[in-house]
């Protein structure tokens, strides 16, 4: 007889980061996860632990700054959760590690007539979020968002001019009845493999950055009116993992 119970495939691991280096100099992990994944009755579930440790200064009268600590997630998602070409289903708990105060989270999407929706919900701040991305239109993606959680209405584009990535968004707080507008363009340096991306606040500061692969440069802008200042400037490189 064959048995009805069928053995998940067995659980993958890995682990990421980013390791951040300024002009200081400082050396700070900018990011760190270690992730296992796999498949239980249909829903695919992954923890995710994320560990914080403090900056490392080697020439300086501190020599570590900020302190340790870590935060773990769990994600379970399935699609078509609640039958063939239903919607799908993203159950998330944030901060396990806090125990009875660890915070749920869900969200459903799925795609209607053209346009991706997705609404979720976080218990924190009982906040409520609708995203609707529309069918391209002459390559360009219109998305539009609204969240409870900050009162923030947000309308973005981005597409392709040639070999430049073009993106815009603005955000409308009603809260607030403040408006924050962000552009970026992103290039590739000739045939370098090296892609270039300059980005323009409200404030008319932003980012110069440029990108290969797993390390990247980037030089923050105060005002485009003035000169970066380049001790400013943080190198960062990316790792990765699978086991």
């Amino acid at each position: 007889k064959t048995s009805p119970f069928t053995p998940s495939p067995p659980m993958n691991f890995s682990c990421a980061g980013r390791i951040d280096a300024t002009s200081a100099p400082q050396f700070k992990l900018g990011s760190a996860s270690g992730t296992a994944a796999g498949t239980v009755s249909g829903f695919a579930v992954s923890a995710v632990v994320e560990p914080t440790l403090p900056a490392f200064t080697p020439m300086g009268k501190e020599p570590l700054t900020g302190g340790y600590g870590y935060n773990v997630n769990l994600t379970a998602k399935k699609k078509d959760a609640f039958g063939k070409g239903s919607a799908d289903l993203s159950l998330f708990l944030d901060g396990v590690q806090n125990g009875s105060k660890a915070v749920p989270r869900f969200s459903v999407a799925k795609k209607v007539e053209g346009v991706a929706l997705d609404v979720s919900y976080s218990k924190k701040g009982n906040a409520v979020k609708v995203a609707a991305t529309l069918p391209a239109q002459s390559g360009w993606v219109p998305k539009l968002e609204y969240g409870t959680g900050n009162s923030t209405a947000s309308a973005s584009v981005s597409g392709k001019v040639d070999k430049i990535k073009l993106t815009a968004k603005a955000d409308y707080n009603t809260a607030k009845s403040k408006v924050a507008w962000k552009l970026a363009a992103t290039a590739p340096v000739a045939d370098t493999g090296i892609s270039a991306t300059a980005e323009v606040k409200d404030t008319l500061g932003g980012m110069i950055s440029l990108a290969k692969g797993n390390y990247s440069l980037e030089l923050p802008v105060a005002s485009y009116a003035g000169v970066p200042d380049p001790m400013k400037a943080c190198i960062k490189v990316k790792f990765s993992q699978k086991f």
